[in-house]
């Protein structure tokens, strides 16, 4: 079976390879923050959001096994497959950064992840689809808590900080998008 232009998977056997490779990273960066927030205390002892975020993490896990089960659908519904795999980690990653502390903390390179693996799927365009998101969500995220969750007195002070956090992630954002379309392509 054939997959749509645009669509970078030579045959059902290579897409199940590059999904399951997928599910595995998910697993295996699902248990490294879990493992980090545990023994670095990222939380504090009784932190509001440390039990929040352990079952997001519990969520990220159950979503693989729905996945798993999803991989056995027939080759019709595979391109569906990837888009609910990209709109679920987009969706988990983002509820991470903001009960987190928006991207005052290491999480948001998660996004680095979702850009890099959809790269073993979509082409040129879709990749930057893709980043574009990421980026429009990073930057909305970081408006959200400079401006209204730790709005300074100093609106100017507040500006310049807001556009310093946001540069440099943002061009890596797109920096990552850019070098994985290219390879693709």
């Amino acid at each position: 079976r054939s997959f749509p232009p645009g669509f970078f998977v030579a045959d059902m056997d290579e897409f199940k390879r590059k999904i399951a490779l997928v599910i595995a990273g998910r697993c295996i960066l699902t248990a490294i923050i879990f493992l980090t927030i545990y023994l670095t205390n990222f939380f504090g002892p009784q932190h509001r959001l440390a039990t929040t975020f352990y079952y997001v993490l519990i969520v990220a896990l159950l979503f693989n096994i729905v996945f798993l089960a999803l991989n056995k659908l027939p080759p019709s519904f595979q391109q569906a497959i990837i888009y609910i795999h990209l709109f679920a980690d987009f969706i988990l990653v983002n509820f991470i950064i903001f009960s987190t502390g928006g991207s005052e903390n290491p999480f948001y390179l998660l996004y680095v992840f979702i850009i890099m693996y959809s790269s073993l799927f979509l082409s040129f365009g879709g990749i930057l689809t893709v980043t574009a998101t990421i980026c429009i969500s990073f930057l909305t995220i970081k408006f959200i808590y400079f401006f209204i969750f730790t709005r300074s007195e100093n609106l100017l002070e507040t500006v310049k900080s807001f556009i310093l956090a946001v540069e440099v992630n943002f061009l890596g954002f797109l920096l990552v998008g850019l070098l994985t379309g290219f390879l693709v392509d």
